[in-house]
Order: C-alpha cells, then structure tokens, then sequence
C-alpha cells in the first residue's frame, strides 16, 4: 500500500512538473539576456557529484554539487561548493525499480555529468519542493571545455545584452564579439558587470 501511495505520488508530480516545463521549453526560447534577469544565481564551475533520491514528500530529484570558480549572483552559502535538486531521476536504477521508472526527468531537462565544466543559470529554489532548475531548461546550462565556451547566442554578444562596447575592457570587447568559442572567465566577468549594473 505505501508503494503504491509513493508511485502515485511521483506520477502526479511527474505529470504535473511535465506540463509546466516542457510546455515552456517548446514554446519560450531564452536569449542570453533572458537568462541573467530570469536567474537568481549563475554559476561557473566543475560538477563534482550527481545523484539522485526520493524526497520525503515523495518527489523524485537529481542532486547535483558543483565546485564554484566564479558566480555572477549571490550564492546563499560561504563554501565554494553549491548543491542544488532538480526533478526527476537522470536516468533509471534497477534499485527500486517500481518508483524510479516513473521518475525520470523530462525531455528538456539538462544532464549532469562529474568531472563537466558548466555554468548554470539557476532560478530560486522552490520553498515547497526544494527544487532549483534551470532558467530555459536546457538553455539554462552552458558546457565549458579547455576554459572556454560556444557562443549560442550569436555572433555578437554586445548586440544581444545591449552593451555599451565602452563599458568593456578591450579583453571582454573582443571576447563577446567572437565568431566561435569565448573565454570562460571573461564571459562571467561582463555578465558580473551586468547583474551589478542592473542593481545599481
């Protein structure tokens, strides 16, 4: 009987965490901009465990701790490790087989994997759940190899957050305005800029 009560429980969380996010990953595209003012922490940093359980409210999560390099938003915590939970299982465990397999995250949702580089736009943790996702789903999530980053957002950075080329250093102009991969720590700092900017 307590089973069944907790696979109910995950389906109809499941199913309703399902229609809030994937409807919007399939119908609000995030631009780079959209992401900073939607977020309340960004972080840059290298993921040092995933895993995953079942909260005491029966709602199935990805817990993800990740060693922070740098942060562009408050980080509500003094260690230079931030852990947060997002919904849903990355993939099956044959452990508790019956629970996980309604559990899994839903397409949208970004994978986690130890030892990845990322930064992460992460919104408020919600006070019922304790779950934080990520702004846009997976456009919240931003891969770093070798320190730098793909430019996804276009040709010219500057253009799409609407900067003002003569608030930069020369260093930051040159790397927002980059055709292909842009320094990681760069990136961060015009994005610090920007949040600090915004509050001023």
């Amino acid at each position: 009987m307590r089973l069944a009560k907790v696979i109910a429980c995950v389906v109809a969380v499941s199913a309703l965490f399902v229609s809030l996010t994937t409807e919007g990953v399939q119908l609000r595209k995030q631009n780079l901009k959209q992401l900073i003012e939607q977020s309340n922490h960004i972080i840059y940093g290298t993921v040092l465990s995933v895993s995953d359980g079942i909260s005491n409210k029966g709602v199935p999560f990805t817990e993800v701790t990740v060693d922070i390099i740098s942060s562009a938003k408050d980080i509500p915590q003094k260690s230079s490790e931030y852990t947060f939970r997002q919904f849903g299982f990355i993939k099956p465990s044959q452990e508790r087989q019956e629970k996980r397999r309604f559990a899994i995250a839903p397409e949208g949702t970004p994978r986690w994997f130890e030892g990845e580089s990322v930064i992460a736009f992460l919104y408020k943790v919600d006070p019922k759940t304790g779950l934080q996702s990520t702004v846009g789903q997976k456009q919240g999530k931003l891969n770093v190899e070798q320190g730098k980053l793909d430019n996804q957002f276009g040709n010219d950075l500057g253009k799409v957050l609407g900067i003002d080329q003569a608030l930069l250093s020369s260093e930051e102009a040159k790397a927002i305005s980059a055709n292909s991969k842009i320094d990681a720590g760069v990136f961060m700092s015009v994005i610090k800029r920007l949040v600090a900017e915004s509050r001023s």
